[in-house]
């Protein structure tokens, strides 16, 4: 990098509209067609050529995928105008075919460089319409019910884009070359770890690989961390019992209790065993089942995870509850089906890599002063990230990886209904990410 760029205030302005237009037009994992169009649009605008949906993944590889109905309801709701947002280019949609997220390369004609990965999906959350809530009280609160960017992937896409506009206007100024390619994936369905495992083709190969978050452990404006550490292994999992109804006063011995037999996988995978080589979760979300207080249960299902750190600890509790799940259904005279909705593995950021992170961001000024008031090297996690399938793929190919963290004084905590961040952190991102990918990619001495 030949000299670190500068962020104009009509572009840091444009970041922020960026982030209100996606904050309002929220989409959860494997729905975001509107959002992947809008993405299209402003980096064909910027010259680039994107790739869409099937374009670049393997449809039939992706996990957790809503029903079809639902999928259909989210494309043709895509393409309308809510309130003053336009619909999706039908164009656009047709590529997509019927999935969602993007890739782009700054230099295709390039070996590659660097990858900086984006995530871009929302939350089934009902935001908050309390005044005291920033996004309904200045008028950007989320148009779809039942949908928010309760935790800032509309920051991560509007930072994302604003380094790209960064990156393009130092090398159309003659002020920064690239020696590499720069590939930003924008990546759906990360809720849930359903969105990477498709993905991995698109990194395999690559010497870097940066992917970032707003808040998390670093919950104050003006605070990075170049690296993490922590992060657990996770599985998400779907189980489904099949009974037997029957009268539950003349004959209840003709019935086999679904619900019961849930109701005892449930308590058994909160009583798993803990594993000696670190730490583990298990967690038990959501359970329905039966059709009638007088009716024998026929059907039951719950939505579960377990985390691990290391990753054989995942593992352990992993199949510890396929075994608890599989041993209930034989002794209550069930059928059972298990589902793995998503999966994501433990991945630590590389020191080196980290440390010239942090580099770039202490030396890094706006107005004279310190970009960043705190850098950290690595801060500790402690939850599950999908950009962690992603990170061990380029790492196990002899590459480094590195999570970021952009610091933001925090209105509540991340899945909440009345999540909001400091929008100051917009601009600091977008710089930090542009440098990290000239740096990375840049004429100098490429080394790992």
């Amino acid at each position: 990098m030949d000299a670190a760029p500068v962020l104009a205030p009509e572009l840091a302005c444009q970041i922020v509209r960026w982030r209100r237009e996606f904050h309002r037009r929220p989409e959860v994992g494997w729905t975001e067609f509107w959002t992947t169009a809008r993405l299209a649009e402003l980096l064909g605008a910027m010259g680039l050529s994107p790739r869409l949906g099937a374009e670049m993944l393997d449809k039939d590889s992706r996990m957790g995928l809503p029903p079809e109905a639902a999928l259909s309801q989210a494309m043709a709701e895509a393409v309308r105008p809510l309130g003053d947002l336009p619909g999706a280019r039908p164009d656009l949609l047709s590529r997509m075919d019927g999935a969602t997220g993007l890739c782009v390369d700054l230099a295709p004609d390039k070996a590659p460089g660097v990858v900086l990965r984006c995530d871009i999906d929302a939350l089934p959350v009902r935001e908050s319409q309390a005044s005291s809530h920033r996004p309904a009280r200045e008028g950007f609160r989320s148009l779809r019910e039942g949908a928010m960017h309760a935790c800032g992937h509309d920051g991560h896409m509007a930072m994302a884009l604003g380094a790209v506009r960064l990156v393009l206007d130092q090398l159309s100024q003659g002020r920064a070359r690239l020696s590499r390619n720069v590939r930003l994936l924008f990546q759906p369905a990360e809720e849930g770890v359903r969105g990477a495992m498709p993905l991995v083709p698109l990194v395999s190969g690559w010497p870097y690989f940066l992917a970032g978050h707003i808040g998390l452990a670093c919950p104050e404006t003006g605070s990075f961390a170049a690296g993490v550490t922590g992060a657990f292994a996770t599985a998400k999992f779907n189980v489904a019992f099949q009974g037997r109804e029957a009268h539950a006063a003349q004959a209840p011995e003709e019935g086999a209790d679904a619900l019961k037999g849930a109701c005892e996988a449930v308590l058994a995978i909160h009583a798993l065993p803990r594993h000696s080589r670190g730490e583990g979760r298990v967690c038990v979300g959501r359970l329905e089942g039966g059709s009638g207080r007088n009716v024998v249960p026929g059907f039951a299902r719950f939505e579960a995870e377990v985390r691990g750190r290391p990753q054989e600890v995942c593992d352990f509790l992993f199949e510890r509850a396929k075994a608890a799940v599989e041993g209930i259904a034989l002794a209550n005279g069930l059928g059972v089906s298990f589902e793995l909705a998503g999966q994501a593995g433990a991945a630590e950021s590389d020191g080196a890599l980290a440390a010239r992170l942090a580099r770039i961001a202490q030396g890094l000024s706006q107005d004279g002063r310190p970009l960043f008031s705190r850098v950290l090297e690595q801060a500790r996690i402690s939850v599950s990230e999908d950009a962690c399938t992603l990170m061990r793929e380029v790492q196990q190919g002899g590459g480094q990886a590195s999570y970021m963290l952009f610091g933001s004084d925090l209105a509540a905590g991340h899945h909440a209904p009345d999540f909001d961040f400091d929008e100051a952190v917009l601009a600091k991102g977008a710089l930090m990410l542009a440098c990290a990918v000239l740096d990375l990619a840049g004429p100098g001495d490429f080394r790992l």
